[in-house]
């Protein structure tokens, strides 16, 4: 297993496991949970269909199906103490919101996020994937009240750079992850992220004073995110998270 770790006290804290989340994240809990995995089987073939032959040879994953989403929320909802943000295309959203219901969650309204200088379909035969899906749900716990009103939907533009980024299929934008990470996290919290990528979410919570681990079972993928979180934090005064829309 391999991992970074992150010192807190008088402990190092893993934060980055090399493996399937299954195996390697066994028995750990976390205050929210915030992932982005593999889509559904129409995105998916999609995807290999543009990148099979890229610089990350496609993007390594098989698509998911309600199976895996329904193990994967009956395996977690015992073990995130408030806050769930999964990413998910417009089928498998679907599945995500279904399952955390029946998990006895609070489900809310599908999120977005508006990818700016999103590619046009090249085929000329429909419209764009302008945007992607959130599913948001937490506890249906009173401590959770009041805590204020988050955004609506987010927008940051799919141009992805800096801190290491390598040009991965499907990596979001860290200033999108950083926006989401303070808005469904407290400082201090522990934030899972059982699909890691590239390590995006993961650097977030470095930044915004949370403590992120994640599990990521593609070799190629865990190394370039070892590679970002291995290089030093620098914050800009000109950088900050994207801008969340009320609504």
């Amino acid at each position: 297993m391999g991992a970074e770790t992150t010192r807190i006290g008088d402990r190092d804290i893993p934060t980055l496991r090399l493996g399937d989340w299954r195996e390697v994240l066994v028995g750990v809990t976390c205050d929210s949970l915030i992932t982005d995995p593999p889509y559904s089987a129409r995105t998916d073939a999609g995807f290999r269909s543009m990148t099979a032959d890229g610089p990350q040879g496609g993007i390594g994953y098989d698509a998911i199906d309600e199976g895996y989403v329904q193990a994967f929320v009956d395996s977690w909802a015992p073990r995130v103490r408030s806050w769930w943000v999964v990413f998910g295309d417009h089928v498998s959203s679907r599945w995500w919101a279904e399952a955390l219901d029946k998990a006895g969650l609070l489900v809310f309204a599908p999120l977005i996020w508006c990818k700016l200088g999103a590619a046009p379909r090249f085929q000329g035969d429909g419209p764009a994937s302008q945007v992607e899906h959130i599913t948001v749900a937490r506890r249906r716990d009173k401590a959770l009240l009041g805590t204020g009103s988050r955004p609506g939907w987010y927008q940051a533009a799919t141009v992805r750079h800096g801190h290491g980024y390598e040009g991965v299929t499907g990596a979001k934008p860290l200033d999108l992850m950083r926006a989401i990470v303070l808005d469904y996290s407290s400082p201090g919290w522990t934030v899972v992220d059982p699909h890691a990528g590239s390590g995006t979410t993961i650097l977030a919570c470095a930044v915004e004073g949370r403590v992120g681990i994640g599990s990521e079972q593609d070799a190629g993928r865990h190394e370039i995110a070892r590679r970002r979180l291995a290089q030093p934090m620098e914050r800009s005064l000109f950088e900050g998270p994207a801008r969340g829309w009320q609504g």
